[in-house]
C-alpha cells in the first residue's frame, strides 16, 4: 500500500487494470445470467450465408418472426424504433402475436423479444433482433443440409441468445 502512495502512476495503472477486468467480468456475468434465467423457445430459422473467410464458419440466420403483418401492432412507428415483439407458442414454434414500442413498457405475462424496426412497408414491418443473426459453427460445417430450427433463450427483459441449432429435432452440427 505504501508503495502505491509513493508511486501515483503505479496506483493509476492498477486502478485502470482493475476497471478493465470489472468491465469484462460484467459482460460475462450478463451473458451467463441470460442463459441461466431465460426461457427456451424454438424459432423457425432460414439460413442466409454460410461462411466468412476472416472470422471462421458461421451461419447467418433469418426468422419468420422478423416479418410481421402491420395489423399485429400499433401505428405511428418508424424505422429505427425499438419494439417489444410478443410471441405465442403454436405447435413446435413460437410466432408473433403482437408488437409494440418499448415506450409503452414491457408486455406483462408474455414471452417477448426486443428488436429494432428496419423497414415498414404497407403490409409488413421488418424487425431485426440483436444477437440472433449469426451462429458460429465448427470449421467445415457451414453448409446446412436444410433450414434449421433455432433454440433460443429469452430472458425477462427481452434479450435473446441462440443456444443451438437443430435439424429434424437433432442438434446441428
Amino acid at each position: 500500500m505504501n508503495r502505491l502512495r509513493a508511486h501515483p502512476r503505479l496506483a493509476t495503472f492498477a486502478v485502470l487494470v482493475l476497471l478493465q477486468a470489472l468491465v469484462i467480468i460484467g459482460f460475462v456475468v450478463r451473458e451467463e445470467r441470460i442463459r441461466a434465467t431465460g426461457r427456451e423457445i424454438v424459432l423457425k430459422a432460414v439460413p442466409v450465408d454460410p461462411r466468412d473467410l476472416l472470422r471462421g464458419d458461421y451461419v447467418i440466420l433469418g426468422y419468420d418472426v422478423q416479418s410481421i403483418p402491420t395489423y399485429k401492432g400499433l401505428g405511428l412507428l418508424r424505422a429505427g424504433d425499438e419494439v417489444y415483439v410478443s410471441l405465442e407458442h403454436v405447435g413446435r414454434y413460437w410466432v408473433v402475436s403482437e408488437y409494440r414500442p418499448t415506450s409503452l413498457g414491457k408486455p406483462s405475462g408474455a414471452v417477448f423479444i426486443t428488436g429494432t424496426i428496419d423497414v415498414i412497408d404497407r403490409d409488413t414491418v421488418r424487425v431485426t433482433y440483436p444477437n440472433l443473426d449469426r451462429y458460429y459453427v465448427p470449421q467445415g460445417t457451414g453448409n446446412l443440409p436444410k433450414p434449421p430450427d433455432a433454440i433460443v433463450i429469452v430472458d425477462r427483459d427481452g434479450n435473446a441468445r441462440i443456444k443451438r441449432l437443430e435439424i429434424d429435432g437433432k442438434p446441428w452440427p
